[in-house]
């Protein structure tokens, strides 16, 4: 079994990240700059630190906003475009899920689609669906790098994606398609008897951000799995390993796994954004 370890590759790719933000400190003289939205209390929100701590490491500014409980739409509204306003950011990255009660979709259309590191604007979805050259979410980009670097080969692979519909689960079901496997319709995490719906797959992705949603004993050896499922404060992912992974031939585990390599991607997405308005 291959052990797609996302910490091991992100600390792999840090150097490089920090050469080219200094590149372009050096050139216009101020640092890449990330603005973060998060949600939290008390000044704290969860996986903000570990972005905060990277950027720095990388030579990337972070401009954090963390929205408190309890705070009226238009008031949030009004802090996010303040934040824009006066980061003088390259990239704006919105964490999700948002607050029970807070609808994220007004939120994600305030952030300008030049400024869109995570593929969230409706107009850099489009682009994506239109356009294989086009960027996606960094997450979709970490699943990537890590089949890469491993050497991990999708193709002819029969693909599942665990997720309930969004732009987000589409393009990453898209990307694997696009790398060479066939990729059947996104199956809900709310299905009963879950593993029925497996249709065969062998490559399965889980990003459904529910713990131990799948046991990994009820999918079939030899499949290459991808935990994406990293929306929860206890860090435990969607899929249960109590069984074992031996019979896998490649998994991505949480913790370990997607989460460094999405924040590594975020890094990068933001460098590349701040060295594309630097040759403007």
């Amino acid at each position: 079994m291959r052990l797609l370890d996302g910490t091991l590759l992100a600390k792999a790719r840090a150097d490089g990240l920090l050469t080219r933000a200094g590149a372009v400190t050096r050139v216009r003289g101020r640092a890449p700059t990330l603005a973060i939205i998060a949600f939290g209390r008390a000044g704290a929100a969860p996986w903000l630190d570990r972005k905060l701590t990277a950027c720095a490491a990388a030579g990337v500014a972070a401009v954090p906003l963390i929205i408190g409980p309890r705070i009226h739409p238009a008031a949030v509204a009004a802090m996010i475009g303040e934040l824009i306003m006066q980061s003088n950011a390259d990239g704006v990255f919105l964490q999700i899920p948002c607050p029970a009660g807070l609808d994220e979709r007004p939120l994600i259309a305030m952030i300008p689609e030049d400024l869109d590191v995570d593929v969230m604007s409706a107009g850099r979805v489009r682009a994506y669906f239109a356009d294989r050259a086009a960027l996606p979410p960094v997450t979709v980009t970490a699943a990537l790098d890590m089949l890469a670097a491993y050497d991990v080969d999708v193709r002819g692979r029969r693909g599942i994606v665990i997720a309930d519909e969004s732009p987000f689960a589409l393009m990453l079901a898209e990307s694997l398609s696009r790398a060479g496997a066939s990729m059947a319709p996104l199956v809900a995490p709310r299905k009963r008897d879950l593993s029925s719906n497996f249709g065969g797959a062998d490559l399965i992705i889980s990003a459904a951000g529910r713990p131990k949603l799948v046991n990994a004993a009820d999918i079939a050896p030899g499949s290459i799995v991808i935990d994406a499922g990293y929306f929860n404060p206890r860090g435990i992912g969607d899929i249960d390993v109590t069984s074992g992974v031996d019979h896998l031939d490649a998994f991505g585990p949480v913790p370990g796994g997607i989460g460094p390599m999405t924040i590594s991607a975020l890094i990068d997405r933001v460098i590349l954004f701040a060295e594309t308005a630097n040759n403007r």
